[in-house]
């Protein structure tokens, strides 16, 4: 039996429909042109303290259990400074999604070299 995935936001344009076709690509390209292609994981991003974002990471716990990875991205408007600034936020001192893609990319490099 299939899985349905459900990519959740209360607000507009925060990449939901992007989301979908990528992984529906991804796996599609997994099923007919690469079927040793692996899944990392899925990172949660826009991340906040409301119950909808943490109903949604616990959705994505409950059915795709380690493939979550242990942290979010948060919500902020520090990335369209970043994108207008053209500084890439992992290099911004004391920025804390910086830090936040920082750790992601550790457990990416962590998890490819496992």
């Amino acid at each position: 039996m299939g899985k349905i995935l459900t990519l959740s936001n209360q607000k507009g344009g925060t990449s939901k429909s992007t989301s979908a076709v990528h992984l529906g690509a991804a796996l599609k390209m997994k099923a007919t042109i690469n079927p040793n292609l692996k899944l990392l994981g899925i990172l949660p991003t826009m991340a906040d303290n409301t119950a909808m974002s943490k109903d949604t990471r616990k959705i994505f716990e409950d059915n795709y259990g380690e493939l979550v990875f242990p942290m979010n991205i948060s919500r902020s408007v520090t990335a369209a400074y970043s994108s207008k600034e053209k500084k890439a936020l992992c290099f911004k001192a004391n920025s804390k999604l910086g830090e936040e893609y920082r750790q992601f990319a550790n457990e990416v490099i962590f998890q490819i070299s496992d």
